[in-house]
């Protein structure tokens, strides 16, 4: 907020008007205009000013406002008011026509001012916490205004008389907010002086001094007050060394007897040092006046005159007659009848309760013309299952097209409101996160709850403030508290808390329980929401971004905390709590303390883990779940995830949702970062498609309970079998999760449009036969090297079998559980973990008709010991996809398998079939592997040395595994493939270097060898002409460094004399670093053939996105 110092402004209403519930906006039709004011009094508008503000000549005037205050935090019984008529007085002459020379007089409120607490019996200052400025709303018709009445004369006799008032000064300035979070703001301070001139102040009657400061000091600090040079009190605070509080508040309100009409009041501190902050909140007066009127408006209140049944007799002192109204209701101000005799203006009131007046003549107050208004209604139509709210009107395209995708997918109709028009329709245009609350709440409300979701499609700041028509800010629901970091949160929930009774009270706790489904897009540019939307849409409708990885979910742990291993328990428990409900999904469990710690100088490192999460992030997965300690900026204290390793992901048809169990991951309403969380939904082309995350500081044991809880209703599906959204699985999740001291689950949010529901496959895959045997009456044991025939069909939510269904069957084969103990890194007690992790075979089958068959071998390295394994099943048409697992015996060897002492057959390119070693590429390559062996190929870790093994440059420390992206062929076991992404590798030579093993332990390798190019600018390699001389053609041979773009080439050849002679245009596809060729027959552009000769020609390259490169040389002719 601005800066204040001011005298009172006005009373908080405490009679509040009625209003008319209505069907349409009242700013549907007509011409409008909107007017600001940042002080409460009297206001004129002369006719001309109308006609100037742009609105057409008419008899009659009306203005619309909403209040001035902030917004109730809790939902009244009634719907939300909105824009309603005030009371406005008219002169309009002799002639009784609104015309030139006439004007009109309305009371205008400002966005701040006094309450009276009848609990600690004094008035406090309420200040606006988002915005300075009130706006009302003007037009002209032919109808009656609203015209404001005369009151009631009183005629019972007076019980009190009065001369003197409440006097109220305030003194605030609101620019620094010490967490950067809440609602509370302050002014930074060393030594402060605040003067008040108070002139009709009545000398010796009773004057209150409020101060409040906020501390930050290693020790007891002092903050010393004193008024006109005279000491008066002495605030202590105590020393903050732990942190919470960052500072400690204090107030001071004490009784002061004045003997001037000006106070000085100098505040001084002994707090001082580098780690220490001093901090003013506000300073006020409470004097008692004379009521004395000059011409300038007064308003005045007197708390002395209120008694039950009273009669309160007002005298003030004037030399001319004023107008008095009553501005209790603001909206429907009263005029009062009074009398002036002996320079004295009387009237008799009612005081059983206090009001507040205003007395004027014929100063007034002037309005700020802000703009004119155009029609809007967004009241009438509430038919909508969802609404996505939007401030910024370049984000409108791509909320268009998240509308648009789940109008087809999934039948939701979608309004798409911009956050001003629900400023102006239920603030007044005041930024108020009430508002945003009471437009969705009355849109729930008038379609009897059909409202679903509502999708925030902007980034957020704890300053609403900015929230204004220039910013691509939503407001945030921020916590009063500014100095507890434990207490004070951002939550999102508040703006789906919609039936009668719910939202926040004054204590910061939240009433009632979510009703519809909250999530947010943060983004802030065009390109953010095209990145988030594209996401979100490929999602949804792309049939290449789903696979396998949707059958697997992937639990990162923290390692252990002052010997306390709950990080690693919890997500253990998470883990076991899921496969006894879920048991056909694949857990992949990456605790950090099961790994190698490494000591660097930036601190502790986990490498191997850091390895395993890219790689888990390469092979995709449905869930990425983190326990564990965490900042805006990193995951764990030795920094396995941060912005560089998601900008490394190339992940985007792989998008996993992330559940973050840990502090501030998302702390999303600091502008001035951007959180991990918003770099996960915000990376282009990889991150988190979703994520479950929080915002502040969070407690362990509270978060279990609410992830555990998340796990209970993410996977469910709704009566038609599809998934449930994950915003309805986020509001089951947290309604049953106890909104313990903290409210914890208040600092998890949402980000990702709350509609998406997640890829779990909606049909069954079923193991009818293994070895030719009904699977449920099989009872033998797999063996190693025996082959394994099995046959399966695809059932739908109702269990029978889909006849229609045609497509592919993936095949996962995995050995028995084993049990792991980690290192007990840091001094900690180790922790025993279960995993089934070795797989023994991956493949493919056609389904036919619904039915599939299949055959693999086991390898020679499995774990020797008495157990189940697993067969997990996936599948997909590219429309629809399905899951299934069956658990069979394995151990044991077949000793009468062929022999077999072979080794795999490997062929090895880099992005496509045509690359030869030597050839270039760009900074994230694909290694492509096609492998052959008559046994199959071992992918099965349970032997030392015998996995799919890649070295980039002799760097044998550190070698890739490459097993699970293995796939073999469809319908075989024999042949398969390998895909690999590398992320970014520098420029220059490499090697690579493979091992291949077959299910016989017998060994291949391969070497090859690439050169990294930069692709960020176009280049043109190897260009050369065969042959060279040529008789009558030649091919031009030429290379690239945009392996993923389409070119347009274009070959100038020329004369001596500088002419072109022929050009050749051609498109060239995208075909990775292959060299490319292109043949020209010798004739000029006519067709006729050419002489001997040299002749100079050029080749330029041209990309989508515009990059040129031009190259020249020559070629003899010779006939």
């Amino acid at each position: 907020m601005k800066f204040i110092i001011s005298t009172i402004g006005f009373l908080f209403c405490l009679l509040y008007s009625t209003h008319v519930i209505q069907a349409q906006s009242i700013l549907k039709e007509g011409t409008w205009v909107k007017v600001a004011l940042t002080e409460s009094g009297v206001y004129k508008i002369t006719y001309d000013e109308l006609l100037q503000m742009g609105l057409p000549k008419a008899p009659s005037v009306h203005i619309y406002g909403n209040g001035a205050k902030e917004l109730p935090l809790i939902n009244s019984n009634e719907l939300p008011s909105v824009l309603n008529e005030i009371a406005i007085w008219i002169e309009k002459g002799s002639d009784n026509i609104f015309n030139s020379g006439d004007y009109i007089l309305f009371y205008g409120e400002a966005t701040s001012g006094w309450i009276y607490d009848t609990v600690q019996s004094m008035y406090t200052y309420m200040s606006h916490p988002y915005c300075s400025m009130n706006y009302y709303y003007i037009t002209t018709n032919s109808t009656a205004p609203k015209i404001i009445q005369t009151s009631s004369q009183v005629t019972q006799p007076h019980t009190k008389t009065t001369s003197t008032f409440d006097d109220l000064y305030i003194y605030e300035q609101n620019t620094v907010n010490p967490l950067k979070s809440g609602r509370m703001w302050f002014e930074s301070i060393s030594n402060k002086t605040v003067t008040f001139s108070i002139p009709n102040i009545a000398i010796q009657e009773p004057t209150y001094i409020h101060t409040q400061i906020a501390g930050r000091h290693y020790d007891t600090g002092k903050f010393f007050i004193k008024i006109n040079n005279q000491a008066f009190d002495t605030i202590s605070v105590w020393n903050t060394s732990n942190n919470n509080p960052y500072a400690v508040l204090q107030s001071s309100r004490k009784q002061y007897t004045a003997s001037s009409t000006n106070l000085s009041i100098q505040i001084s501190t002994n707090i001082s040092g580098v780690d220490s902050r001093a901090f003013l909140d506000f300073c006020s007066i409470h004097a008692r006046s004379r009521l004395s009127f000059n011409n300038s408006q007064l308003l005045f209140r007197d708390i002395q005159s209120v008694a039950p049944n009273s009669c309160t007799q007002f005298e003030i002192n004037s030399n001319t007659q004023a107008t008095i109204w009553d501005i209790s209701s603001p909206a429907n101000p009263q005029k009062i009848i009074t009398h002036f005799s002996n320079n004295t203006i009387t009237f008799k009131a009612l005081s059983s309760q206090l009001h507040e007046y205003i007395a004027f003549s014929n100063q007034f107050k002037s309005v700020t013309f802000v703009s004119t208004v155009q029609n809007q209604d967004i009241l009438s139509d509430t038919d909508f299952d969802m609404i996505i709210i939007y401030n910024n009107p370049s984000f409108i395209p791509y909320a268009q097209q998240i509308a648009s995708v789940h109008e087809t997918y999934d039948g939701l109709r979608t309004r798409i409101v911009n956050q001003q028009d629900i400023f102006t329709e239920f603030s007044a245009g005041r930024i108020d996160i009430s508002a945003v609350r009471n437009y969705v709440r009355w849109v729930y409300t008038k379609n009897n709850g059909k409202l679903q979701y509502v999708l925030l499609f902007g980034d957020g700041t704890y300053n609403n403030s900015l929230c204004n028509n220039n910013s691509n800010y939503i407001v945030t629901f921020q916590s009063n508290e500014s100095l507890y970091s434990h207490a004070s949160f951002v939550s999102d929930d508040f703006f789906g808390l919609l039936e009668n009774g719910k939202g926040v009270n004054s204590q910061d706790k939240f009433i009632g329980e979510l009703d519809i489904a909250i999530g947010r897009f943060p983004v802030n540019t065009i390109k953010e929401a095209e990145a988030v939307t594209q996401k979100t849409i490929d999602y949804i409708t792309n049939p290449s971004h789903r696979g396998d990885w949707q059958n697997i979910l992937c639990m990162l742990a923290d390692d252990a905390d002052d010997n306390q291993t709950f990080h690693m328990s919890d997500a253990d428990n998470l883990a076991q709590n899921i496969i006894t409900e879920y048991p056909f999904f694949n857990i992949e469990k990456i605790y950090l303390d099961a790994y190698n710690q490494s000591i660097r100088s930036s601190g502790q490192r986990y490498p191997d883990a850091m390895n395993a999460i890219n790689e888990r992030m390469k092979k995709g997965c449905l869930v990425f779940n983190y326990t564990g300690h965490g900042s805006e900026v990193q995951m764990a204290a030795e920094n396995v995830i941060n912005a560089s390793t998601i900008e490394s992901w190339k992940n985007n048809t792989k998008l996993p949702l992330f559940i973050t169990a840990s502090c501030e991951i998302a702390r999303f309403d600091e502008p001035s970062i951007t959180s991990l969380g918003e770099k996960f939904i915000l990376q282009k082309n990889g991150g988190a498609i979703a994520l479950f995350t929080t915002t502040r500081v969070v407690y362990a044991f509270s978060n279990y309970t609410l992830n555990n809880n998340i796990y209970k209703y993410v996977f469910t599906r709704e009566t038609n079998g599809k998934p449930i959204s994950i915003g309805k699985a986020f509001v089951q999740a947290k309604k049953i999760t106890p909104n313990d001291f903290n409210q914890n689950k208040r600092s998890f949010t949402l980000f990702g449009d709350p509609a998406l529901r997640l890829a779990i496959p909606e049909y069954n895959i079923t193991i009818d036969s293994i070895q030719h045997i009904a699977s449920s009456m099989f009872t033998d044991t797999l063996t190693s090297n025996s082959v394994v025939h099995i046959q399966g069909s695809i059932t739908n939510v109702e269990h029978l079998k889909v006849s229609s269904y045609n497509g592919t069957a993936y095949i996962k084969v995995f050995d028995k559980t084993q049990k792991i103990t980690t290192l007990g890194n840091d001094g900690s007690n180790p922790f025993d973990f279960q995993v089934q992790n070795n797989i023994l075979f991956q493949g493919k089958a056609r389904i036919t008709n619904g039915s599939f068959a299949t055959e693999f071998i086991i390898p020679q390295d499995i774990y020797y010991f008495e157990g189940n394994g697993k067969i997990s099943l996936y599948c997909t048409n590219d429309t629809i996809q399905g899951t299934g697992y069956l658990t069979v015996p394995i151990n044991g060897t077949n000793d009468n398998a062929p022999f077999d002492n072979i080794g795999p057959t490997i062929r090895m390119y880099m992005g496509d079939t045509l690359f030869v070693s030597g050839n270039i590429t760009n900074q994230t390559p694909t290694l492509l592997l096609y492998l052959f062996d008559s046994s199959g190929i071992n992918i099965s870790d349970a032997a030392i040395g015998h996995s799919i093994t890649l070295i980039l440059n002799d760097d044998f420390a550190n070698p890739i595994n490459l097993n699970e992206f293995y796939s073999a062929s469809l319908d075989t076991y024999k042949y398969g493939t390998i895909t690999y992404p590398f992320s970014t590798l520098p420029e220059g030579k490499h090697t690579l270097y493979i091992k291949v093993w077959d299910t016989r332990n017998n060994m291949s390798e391969k070497t090859i060898e690439f050169r990294v190019v930069n692709s960020s600018n176009m280049q043109l390699y190897n260009l050369y002409t065969y042959p060279n001389p040529m008789k009558d053609i030649v091919t031009f041979h030429f290379q690239h460094n945009q392996e993923l773009e389409t070119i347009q080439v274009k070959i100038s050849i020329f004369d001596n004399n500088g002419n072109c002679i022929h050009t050749i245009t051609k498109t060239m596809e995208a075909q990775g670093y292959t060299e490319q060729s292109i043949y020209w027959d010798g004739t000029t552009q006519n067709g006729s053939h050419i002489s001997r000769g040299i002749y100079p020609y050029s080749v330029e390259l041209i990309s989508d996105d515009g990059k040129k490169v031009r190259e020249s040389q020559k070629i003899i002719v010779i006939k």
